[in-house]
C-alpha cells in the first residue's frame, strides 16, 4: 500500500499501468468518476492484489471467503464494487488480499443523519465499527426527539456495524437548544427520565447503545457534565448498552472557550466506556448555498 501523487501528464489509466493493477481497482479505491479524471497534486490510494480470484458458475461471496479463510465483509472492504451488487457475473475478478496489508486493528465511526443518501451509507458500513444516528434530542416535558432511522439501523446491522443514538441539545425545528441542557444536568429525576426513555428506545431499535455530543456547555456545569455521563453510562452498562462520549479536540487541560471548558478529559474518560476526540472541529468546510 502506498500513496502517489499525481503529476502532470499523469492519466488514471498511466498511473494504473505504472503499479500494474487494473484501472477499474485504482477508479474504485480512490472513489473517482467512471471517467478518471484527476488534478495534478492529487493523493491516489495505490492497493497492490496480492491474491486474486475469478468467480465461477456456481461461487458465491461465502464460498469464497471460506475457501479462502477470510469473511464476506472483508471481501465487500477488499472489492468496494461489490457492495450492494445483487449478482456477481462469471468471470469476475475479486482482491483476497494484498501486499503489505495494514497490521493494526482500529475502530471508525460515522456519524448519519435521518436524510442520509443510503447509496453513500451503504458504500461506508463495510469500513465502519460504529454508526452513530444523528440527532436525537429531548423536550422539557421529558419526551424525546427521535429520528426516523429505521432503514438505517437495518442497513447497518446487514454489515455488521453497531448503531448508537447520538444524543445532543436539538429542537424539533433541527436548530440547537443550548439552554436545554442545564435542565438535564442539575435536576436527577429529570435527568433519570431521559435517561430512561432513551435505554428503551435503544432496546426497542435494536441499537447499541448511546452516543452523548453535546456542545458549548456553560463551563460552570463541568463537573455535572461528567456526572450525567457517568450516570448514563451505569444504567445502560446494567442492561447490556454502552455509552460513548464526543470530546471538543483541546490542547491543553485549561484552553479557554465555551466548546472545551466543560468538557474535562479525566472525568469524561472515567465516566464513558469510550471517547471520540471531535478532531475534525480543527478545520473543516461548511459550503452555503
Amino acid at each position: 500500500m502506498e500513496i502517489y501523487t499525481v503529476q502532470a501528464g499523469d492519466t488514471a489509466l498511466s498511473i494504473a499501468e505504472q503499479f500494474g493493477i487494473s484501472l477499474q481497482r485504482l477508479i474504485s479505491d480512490n472513489s473517482l468518476s467512471d471517467s478518471g479524471q484527476l488534478a495534478v497534486g492529487q493523493a491516489l490510494l495505490i492497493l497492490r492484489p496480492e491474491t486474486v480470484y475469478t468467480f465461477s458458475r456456481g461461487d458465491t461471496l461465502f464460498s469464497v471467503a471460506e475457501a479462502y479463510g477470510t469473511s464476506v465483509m472483508q471481501l465487500y472492504r477488499n472489492n468496494p464494487f461489490l457492495i450492494g451488487a445483487d449478482y456477481i457475473p462469471e468471470g469476475t475478478q475479486i482482491t483476497i488480499n494484498f501486499e503489505t496489508a495494514p497490521t493494526y486493528a482500529a475502530q471508525i465511526s460515522g456519524f448519519a443523519y435521518g436524510y442520509i443518501n443510503r447509496n453513500i451509507l451503504e458504500a461506508a458500513l463495510p469500513y465502519l465499527t460504529y454508526v452513530i444516528v444523528f440527532g436525537y434530542g429531548f423536550n422539557d416535558d421529558g419526551t424525546l426527539i427521535e429520528v426516523n432511522d429505521g432503514d438505517i439501523i437495518e442497513m447497518s446491522h446487514a454489515y455488521r456495524t453497531a448503531v448508537f443514538l447520538g444524543l445532543t441539545a436539538i429542537n424539533r425545528d433541527g436548530t440547537f437548544g443550548s439552554g436545554k441542557i442545564e435542565k438535564l444536568l442539575t435536576d436527577i429525576d429529570f435527568q433519570n427520565v431521559i435517561i430512561g426513555k432513551l435505554i428503551e428506545t435503544i432496546q426497542r431499535k435494536n441499537a447499541q447503545g448511546l452516543d452523548i455530543d453535546m456542545e458549548y456547555i456553560p463551563p460552570q456545569f463541568r463537573t455535572e457534565f461528567a456526572a450525567f455521563v457517568g450516570n448514563a453510562t451505569e444504567q445502560l452498562n446494567a442492561v447490556g448498552l454502552e455509552t460513548h462520549v464526543d470530546l471538543a479536540p483541546k490542547t491543553s487541560a485549561d484552553q479557554p472557550g465555551t466548546l472545551y471548558e466543560a468538557h474535562d478529559y479525566r472525568l469524561l474518560g472515567n465516566a464513558a466506556n469510550l471517547v471520540f476526540l471531535m478532531t475534525y472541529e480543527w478545520g473543516y468546510t461548511y459550503i452555503r448555498r
